[in-house]
């Protein structure tokens, strides 16, 4: 799905943070022909690579998304004493994608827990788990199949990440690559789509918590990573 490409970003954000290295075939890998930054009040910002290098001098040290508990999300960049919230839309013309940016706004850092990677994974695992018996209820193969995934790329120890080998550990590279595959958010054809509409058919309470508590833990745990 077309919001995967934003935990693509993530990465080369978070990458160029840690190496100072930027990945320059990135834009043409994933299709992407433009990245526009929003932010009127950093006019030096025209590009993706731009973007990093300010995120750097301004001494930004990690990059990840947050979920205002709905279907919608933003990219919060974390400073030493405060962080930025950017929201982000896409545009796609047939063949390749355009994403755009917009600085939105700018808080005071009231905290900096850090979940301890290990037990972050479990509860997140804990939370897929939940997931696979949701889809079981509402007989939603294909899904079942997609968490099952999910789960079977963490036990396995499965990892699909390229390019960012120097920026992530082995471990946290197979969870990452778990998270991309279990991207389930979104409209039309997500999870919130046609598996919503029958849980309200056939009166399944549990799809409901157990999305949120699923977003949830899926958020935290990629914050995790990036804040490691």
């Amino acid at each position: 799905m077309k919001e995967q490409l934003i935990i693509k970003i993530i990465l080369l954000l978070n990458h160029f943070l840690r190496t100072g290295i930027y990945e320059s075939e990135f834009l043409r890998t994933y299709a992407i022909k433009e990245v526009s930054i929003n932010e009127g009040h950093f006019s030096e910002i025209d590009t993706l690579k731009d973007w990093c290098q300010s995120l750097s001098e301004r001494k930004c040290h990690s990059v990840y998304i947050e979920s205002d508990g709905s279907e919608k999300f933003s990219v919060i960049c974390e400073f030493p004493n405060y962080l930025e919230r950017w929201n982000f839309s896409f545009d796609y013309d047939g063949h390749m994608w355009s994403i755009a940016f917009t600085f939105n706004n700018k808080e005071l850092l009231t905290s900096t827990t850090i979940f301890d990677f290990t037990y972050q994974v479990s509860q997140f695992k804990r939370s897929l788990k939940s997931m696979v018996r949701t889809s079981e209820i509402l007989y939603m193969s294909k899904w079942k199949g997609t968490f099952d995934r999910g789960l079977s790329m963490i036990s396995s120890h499965e990892e699909k990440l390229t390019n960012f080998e120097k920026s992530f550990t082995r471990d946290e590279r197979v969870v990452i690559s778990a998270l991309e595959e279990l991207w389930i958010f979104g409209k039309v054809g997500s999870w919130l789509d046609l598996p919503k509409t029958k849980a309200q058919e056939v009166g399944c309470d549990e799809y409901e918590a157990r999305t949120n508590k699923f977003r949830e833990e899926y958020v935290r745990t990629l914050r995790t990573i990036m804040k490691r």
